[in-house]
Order: structure tokens, then C-alpha cells, then sequence
């Protein structure tokens, strides 16, 4: 439940009728478990923790200075969840930003059997890719992040600085956008979003008998 002094700091957002003072009260209860690094991470952070959300837990694939960001926002708590061991928290949602695609699959196949929400964000061509995923549709837990990925190898590059901050913003208001309504346009599609042109589609992924993580479930070897 929300204070007074909190109602006023987020008043600019409960004014709009997409949040509205109901939206504001989710977003208050609900945590997130973030994963990236460097711009993108950054971006995604400032926008979620400015949102209001009660609990953020940050994972950095690279080194990352927690001490700036600890006491930065008065009423979202970021805490730090080191990546050596992955222990999935129970979060309301999970966020994957991290360009390392070891660091991706890992988290997806880990995923898939917490049937947690995820959002994945990742730079493609000269723009964005983002995609969403409750892993709960069918006993497969497909389709997931592996099933596109495997099919479509070529989607996923290296960004510029630039292109990173807009992937973390645009991550941080999908997640957003889910935990307010409980509905995504992207669950199941991936959204391309080419910077240079300003083209958009969607992508529709469908469960593949060939994604890595569906066939080491059912003790199949996968070459990395």
C-alpha cells in the first residue's frame, strides 16, 4: 500500500488511464529479476525503478558497480543475485537483456521449468527483437526463446550504445505494460523494430521439434 508522499511522486503516471491508481498499486507489489549488462541494463533499471516497483533484482553478465544504485530510488529495493549458480527467485516476472547467448539459452532452459513470465529483449539487425514467454501453454513448454532463436540464427547482433539504452527502455516497458494488464501483444511473436527504416512486425514462433532446450529435456544430445 502506498503513503501519501508515494502517491504524489507518481502521480504523473496514475493521471494516465492505461495505469490509473489500480496500475500503480501492481506495479507496487510486484518484483522483477533482471538480467544484462552495461547500457542496456542500465536503462532498464532507471526505467523500472522509477516506475515504482516494490523488489528489483539485478544480475550483471560483466562487472557492474552495485554501490551506485543501492538507495538510488526511494521505494523500489535492488538488490543484487549473482549468476555463478542460477537460483530462479520468485519474481513476478523475469527480464533478459544479456547479449551473451550462453548466458541466454542458460536462462531460458531454466526458465522453462519455473514457468516464469519472461520478456526477452536483444538487438537485431539495426534495430530491436523482444519476445515473451509464460513456458505454460502445453506439457512441451514450448514454444520458448530457443525455438525462434534456432530457426532464425541471423537475428541477433552487437548494438551501439544507443541502440542498447532504446532496447532497455523498450524491455523495461514491456514488462511494465504485462504487470499492470496481464496481456502482451508479443506472447509467443517476436516484435522486430528496425531503427533506420522505423518498420515494425511481428513474428509469430511456433513450438519446433528442432529447439535445443525441448530435446535436452527429452535426453537428446545438442551440440553447443
Amino acid at each position: 500500500m502506498q503513503n501519501p508522499t508515494q502517491n504524489a511522486r507518481y502521480s504523473r503516471q496514475t493521471i494516465l488511464p492505461s495505469i490509473g491508481e489500480a496500475g500503480q498499486k501492481k506495479l507496487a507489489n510486484s518484483s522483477v529479476w533482471l538480467v544484462g549488462e552495461g547500457s542496456v541494463l542500465e536503462a532498464a533499471l532507471i526505467a523500472l525503478a522509477s516506475s515504482g516497483l516494490s523488489q528489483i533484482l539485478v544480475s550483471s553478465v560483466f562487472r557492474f558497480d552495485e554501490s551506485l544504485w543501492k538507495g538510488r530510488f526511494a521505494d523500489s529495493e535492488i538488490s543484487f543475485l549473482p549468476l555463478d549458480t542460477i537460483q530462479i527467485p520468485p519474481v513476478s516476472l523475469v527480464l533478459v537483456l544479456t547479449s551473451v547467448d550462453k548466458m541466454r539459452k542458460r536462462l531460458n532452459r531454466e526458465l522453462r521449468g519455473k514457468g516464469l513470465p519472461t520478456v526477452f529483449g536483444w538487438n537485431a539487425g539495426s534495430g530491436i527483437g523482444l519476445f515473451f514467454s509464460q513456458y505454460k501453454n502445453h506439457d512441451k513448454k514450448c514454444p520458448c526463446f530457443e525455438c525462434f532463436e534456432i530457426l532464425n540464427p541471423k537475428a541477433f547482433n552487437e548494438g551501439v550504445p544507443e541502440v542498447l539504452r532504446f532496447l532497455g527502455a523498450a524491455g523495461a516497458s514491456e514488462t511494465l505494460l504485462w504487470l499492470i494488464t496481464g496481456k502482451t501483444e508479443i506472447e509467443n511473436q517476436v516484435w522486430i523494430q528496425s531503427l533506420d527504416s522505423g518498420q515494425s512486425f511481428y513474428h509469430p514462433v511456433s513450438a519446433s521439434f528442432k529447439c535445443p532446450a525441448f530435446l535436452l529435456e527429452k535426453g537428446a544430445t545438442v551440440t553447443p
